[in-house]
This record gives C-alpha cells, sequence and structure tokens, in this order.
C-alpha cells in the first residue's frame, strides 16, 4: 500500500520520551492508521536501520528506527537532538526506499535533514513556538541559542507547509522572530487534539476510589515533565500558600522529569510531605483518573504551545486555573470554564483555586468546546492545510 507520508519523530510512539511532541505523534499515529510509515526510536531486540512491521495499540505500521534507546537515562552524554540528527542523516537512502515522497517532521534537528532530501512536500509543526535551546537540558547550549534558533528558522522558510499549535499572538511572535526570518510565510494554526475516548467526564468519588484517595480533600492536579518551565516551584508555592486556609488539600502532580528529586526536596523544606503526592509518569487512562479525581485542575506553566494538559482537563469537564501562556485563553474563558492568571501572581493564583471549585456548571460550554479539540478531527484539519494528507 502507498503511504500518503512518512512520519518522523524521535520517539518510539508509545512512551518515550513523554512530553507534547510524543502525545501529537501518537495521535497522528492513531488517526492516519497504516495509511503513514513511521520512522523513530527503536526497542530492545528491534532491528536498526532497516523497514519492518511493528504493531502499536492493535496496528500494524511501516516502521524504521533510526536507533534505540535507553528509556532511564534523561540526560545521555551525547545530547538526543545531536544524535537524532546524525542517524536521520546516516540512514537517508534506507528511509526513502519505502517510496513515500512527503513527510511531516514536528523537531527542529530532523526538518534541516529531510530539506535536503528533495521530497515531494514537507509539512513541519511546531509543537511550541519558543526559542528551543532557551531552556536546555546542558547548560553549555544555552550559549548556542540564537545561532540554533537562526539555523532552524532558515530552513523553516524552505519546508512547504508550516503550522504551529499556538494562539494568534505567539504565531505573530514567531514570524518576528530574528528579524522577521519567517514574517513572508504562513503559519497555519493547527491544535493538539484530546482523546476523548480516553479523557472524558466522569463521577469524581469512583475515580478517587479507584486511585485510593481520600474522598472528603480537596484534591488539586497537575499534569507533565518536572521541568523548570513547566512552573512546578510556582506551583508548590502556590499549594503552601493554599493550605494556610484549606489544610485538608492534597496537590497530586502526574508526571516525572529530571527536576524530580530538586522538586522531592522543595516539597520537604516547605513541610509539604503530607499535602504533595508526584506520581511519576503515567499511562493516558491512569492520567485521565487523576484528572477526573481533581477538584481544579492546575497548570503553572512559564511558556506552553497549544496545551494539551489543558485540553485534557477541559475533556474531563474540570475547572481550571492557569498562568497566561500562549493557549490559556483560547481553552480557559474566566468565570466560565476556570480562571487565567498572570505570571508569578501566586496570591492571584491561590484567589482564583477557591473561585474555581465554586464555578456552577458549564457543560454546555464544556461540550461544545471539547468537540472542536477531539481527536477525530485531526485528520480532516491536516488535510485541509497540507494536500498528502488528504
Amino acid at each position: 500500500m502507498n503511504k500518503k507520508f512518512i512520519l518522523i519523530e524521535p520517539c518510539n510512539f508509545k512512551d518515550y520520551p513523554v512530553g507534547g511532541q510524543l502525545t501529537f505523534a501518537k495521535q497522528l499515529a492513531a488517526v492516519f492508521c497504516n495509511e503513514i510509515a513511521l520512522v523513530g526510536l527503536g526497542d530492545e531486540g528491534e532491528p536498526i536501520g532497516k523497514w519492518f512491521k511493528k504493531r502499536l495499540n492493535g496496528l500494524e505500521y511501516d516502521y524504521f528506527a533510526i536507533s534505540s534507546y535507553s528509556p532511564g537515562i534523561i540526560k545521555p552524554k551525547i545530547p538526543a537532538r545531536l544524535t537524532a540528527y546524525l542517524n536521520t542523516r546516516k540512514y537517508k537512502k534506507e528511509i526513502l526506499s519505502l517510496g513515500a515522497d512527503s513527510v511531516f517532521i514536528q523537531s527542529h534537528e530532523i526538518l534541516k535533514v529531510a530539506l535536503k532530501w528533495k521530497l515531494k512536500s514537507v509539512c513541519y509543526y511546531f509543537p511550541g513556538v519558543g526559542m528551543p535551546l532557551q531552556t536546555p537540558r546542558y547548560p553549555w547550549a544555552r550559549y548556542l541559542s540564537v545561532l540554533f534558533d537562526v539555523w532552524f528558522l532558515t530552513g523553516a522558510l524552505h519546508a512547504d507547509v508550516l503550522a504551529a499549535a499556538a494562539d494568534a499572538d505567539a504565531i505573530v511572535a514567531l514570524k518576528n522572530r530574528r528579524g522577521g526570518i519567517l514574517k513572508s510565510k504562513q503559519v497555519h494554526f493547527l491544535s493538539t487534539r484530546v482523546d476523548t475516548g480516553i479523557f472524558k467526564k466522569a463521577d469524581k468519588s469512583i475515580a478517587r476510589s479507584k486511585l485510593g484517595l481520600r474522598g472528603e480533600r480537596t484534591i488539586l492536579t497537575a499534569t507533565g515533565r518536572i521541568h523548570p518551565v513547566k512552573g512546578w516551584r510556582f506551583l508548590l508555592q502556590a499549594v503552601a500558600l493554599y493550605r494556610e486556609s484549606n489544610p485538608n488539600c492534597l496537590f497530586i502532580y502526574v508526571g516525572d522529569g529530571g527536576d524530580r528529586k530538586d522538586m522531592e526536596t522543595e516539597i520537604a523544606d516547605q513541610g509539604l510531605v503530607d499535602h504533595v503526592l508526584i506520581t511519576g509518569f503515567q499511562p493516558a487512562n491512569v492520567v485521565a483518573r487523576y484528572i477526573q479525581a481533581a477538584d481544579v485542575f492546575l497548570l503553572g506553566s512559564q511558556k506552553e504551545g497549544w496545551s494539551t494538559s489543558l485540553l485534557e482537563a477541559l475533556a474531563c469537564g474540570k475547572p481550571i486555573v492557569t498562568t497566561r501562556v500562549s493557549s490559556a485563553a483560547s481553552i480557559v474563558e474566566d468565570g466560565v470554564n476556570g480562571f487565567v492568571v498572570e505570571q508569578n501572581d501566586v496570591d492571584g493564583f491561590v484567589s482564583a483555586i477557591e473561585k474555581a471549585r465554586l464555578l456552577p456548571d458549564f457543560d454546555e460550554y464544556f461540550i461544545r468546546e471539547t468537540q472542536k479539540y477531539s481527536l477525530h478531527s485531526l485528520k480532516n484539519a491536516l488535510g485541509e492545510i497540507w494536500p498528502p494528507a488528504k
């Protein structure tokens, strides 16, 4: 069967590395099924550097592994970006041997490789529109951030289609960055999606019972990587302050990441051990259950693209309190399904939590907005801006 396009993403299309890019890659694989081929990372025992058949979530795909991976290593000696860049270059001939002539990419370094392959069409999707190396894992990489940004944006200028998970203001800022490299290029809005078969409204008490959580506590939930840009320190400050007026509260952080030990230390230092639970990475159905168990969903990020976490909370029908990041004001309508609070305003954030708990029913808004971001609409939405996806 001829493939519509190849989806290239340095992930295993299951659970590594956790984040928005993996989530969107999995969504694309789910909606296009065997109409596309996947290039990613190989699990233990799988062949490297050649096409093979691989089953993911009950579906079979043409799959190409550019390298294997070690899930326990958060910060490898050689940056993952560099490894992905070099290995994708290395296997150009083998990847193109499948015969597909269009590719979809959402990794900066992979785009620069694919643009040299003389393909029929390249679509690049910005999972976020911030500078790629602004908050790197490797401190030395910060000194290369401007060079990397210019290198990447000059490549993005030559992609056939650009799309971004960001609101209008963020897209304008992207186009104007670095002297307006992308000023003359159209950047389409394409929202991330939410699987409403998993993330949906459910009885709060039943969700708590299944998770072994006490029913009488006020539960606040956040999801995502434990990373400085996700604002975990800000959230702990807010929880510490909120506890003063609500001593029976529990803050559940559903996720993991390189800052976990620092976060655990901060929890102990602030005397929050009995008020904060870090679950580690969880499968989607368990993430959904933790959201369903919550009274209020929190997002404290400093920067975001079109937040999948907010969409998941919306789909679960939870009131939301979020910092003002890209997508927040589009997903959260103040006083209807939550509140958007200015960055670093801890007092305002805590006040909003209590107000969010008292919001009246917002089912009409929830139903209308969830339909807009449902996974079922992704295939048509991409096909409208990129012909190979039709």
